[in-house]
């Protein structure tokens, strides 16, 4: 697919993405006028040429309200960090989300198995679009909505994290990571997670070395 039909088929993506109205009680976005990608978090990290798909549970919530990351959340920093330990920047990544929209109350609020269910064909086009080497799901809720998006059925999180890839259906390899924030940290050390993508970074060398 060239460079014209693949940015085509995404801003094509994108408006479907914010036309979606299956969940009651969220916002998608296009009200506060992001009309960029399926995530704000793409515009931190969004190459449609990315190596990585990176899929984490949530972007904002209505009390919050962003439409734009923050790169110095400690989230984003420690994130920069661990996909420089994969020998990777920003320019080899994508940035999603298991949900798309705005969730009601905060960002404590706990995402709905339906929300996530109604956004898999979403993540499923967008992973497709990118075309990507590897999907890694951040964190339990990132990686299970991978899963489920992709056709495999997840395991507990702890025992794939630091294990080779599983490959969905459509041959793509899926990874899964434990979330970068400060829960995920507190279950598994920062320097465990930079060993972690570290292995990720090997897997897709080699694959362009294969290819």
């Amino acid at each position: 697919m060239d460079v014209t039909e693949k940015l085509k088929l995404y801003r094509d993506h994108v408006t479907d993405c914010r036309a979606c109205r299956a969940c009651d009680g969220l916002e998608n976005g296009i009200e506060d006028g992001f009309v960029n990608h399926p995530s704000p978090w793409a515009e931190l990290a969004g190459s449609l040429s990315a190596r990585l798909v990176v899929v984490g549970k949530d972007f904002s919530s209505q009390d919050r309200k962003h439409t734009h990351p923050d790169a110095l959340l400690p989230t984003n920093k420690n994130l920069k960090y661990l996909v420089a330990a994969a020998g990777l920047t920003f320019d080899d990544i994508y940035l999603t989300n298991a949900i798309l929209c705005w969730k009601p109350g905060s960002m404590s609020t706990q995402v709905k198995p339906q929300w996530v269910r109604n956004c898999a064909s979403h993540l499923r086009r967008t992973i497709e679009i990118v075309a990507p080497m590897a999907v890694a799901g951040l964190g339990g809720d990132g990686y299970r909505a991978t899963c489920g998006a992709l056709g495999l059925k997840p395991r507990r999180l702890g025992d794939v994290v630091g294990e080779p890839p599983v490959y969905a259906p459509s041959g793509i390899a899926v990874f899964g990571l434990n979330h970068c924030g400060g829960l995920g940290i507190a279950h598994r050390s920062l320097c465990k997670q930079r060993e972690d993508w570290a292995k990720i970074g090997t897997y897709l060398r080699d694959q362009c070395l294969a290819a």
